[in-house]
């Protein structure tokens, strides 16, 4: 019976305040495991500040947030924090989420939108609370560039500038420091059959390993830098 309703009923297009909660209740106790901090910086201030002071009420804003790692957690970590203080992020993801059984439904009641240019230009059309969107542009290509001694970041991708451009959001640069140690994925050969095999379902499809072998994430210290809101409009 669950799974009819869930195929029958339309999926929610809008994070709910109550999934919201239940998340916060999840996702806090991985603030003190990650030793997460996230930090807001102007350029003419050398001290940080709470990342909601990136962000105003009445504004609009597209998040472009880097890398992707095998597990975006700086991102999902980040979301908790802006759910905290009353906003409701649209989270950008993977098509074939959505298409999942009873998970994509409360993925969605979540925040997460499948990725497309469509979706996004609407994302950047909402009010407060649902006016700020993420996005990992490196996507699914980036998840098999995880290195244990540097960061990968995929940079030749810029389809999203066009589409802040277009919808006169502010585009927000945002590094996720640590992200990339949070598994262990596999490299070479098996990574790239893995990577072919994952374009042509459209999903990710990873060898990965945490603790001890186990799905258990490593605990490395995760920070997200959010930096100042660039404006868009009137640009070309």
């Amino acid at each position: 019976l669950a799974l009819a309703s869930d195929v029958l009923l339309p999926q929610p297009s809008y994070a709910s305040k109550l999934m919201t909660k239940l998340n916060l209740t999840l996702v806090k106790p991985l603030y003190g495991y990650f030793q997460f901090q996230a930090v807001h910086s102007k350029p003419e201030s050398v001290e940080a500040m709470d990342v909601d002071q990136a962000f105003r009420a009445d504004g609009k804003y597209l998040l472009a947030i880097y890398p992707h790692g095998f597990i975006p957690v700086g991102l999902m970590l980040l979301t908790a924090k802006l759910a905290e203080v009353g906003y409701l992020p649209n989270v950008m993801g993977a098509s074939v989420i959505s298409k999942m059984p009873i998970l994509g439904r409360f993925s969605a009641m979540g925040g997460f939108v499948p990725a497309s240019a469509r979706n996004v230009r609407s994302c950047l059309q909402r009010e407060f609370p649902h006016n700020i969107t993420m996005i990992v542009p490196g996507g699914i290509a980036e998840m098999f560039k995880v290195r244990p001694d540097c960061d990968v970041i995929l940079a030749d991708r810029r389809g999203f500038v066009h589409l802040a451009i277009e919808s006169g959001a502010e585009l927000v640069p945002v590094y996720s420091f640590g992200n990339t140690r949070v598994y262990e994925v596999a490299t070479g050969a098996v990574a790239m059959a893995f990577e072919r095999i994952s374009r042509m379902l459209r999903t990710s499809l990873v060898p990965f390993t945490g603790v001890g072998g186990t799905l258990i994430p490593f605990a490395h210290p995760q920070a997200v830098a959010v930096g100042k809101p660039i404006p868009t409009e009137g640009r070309q």
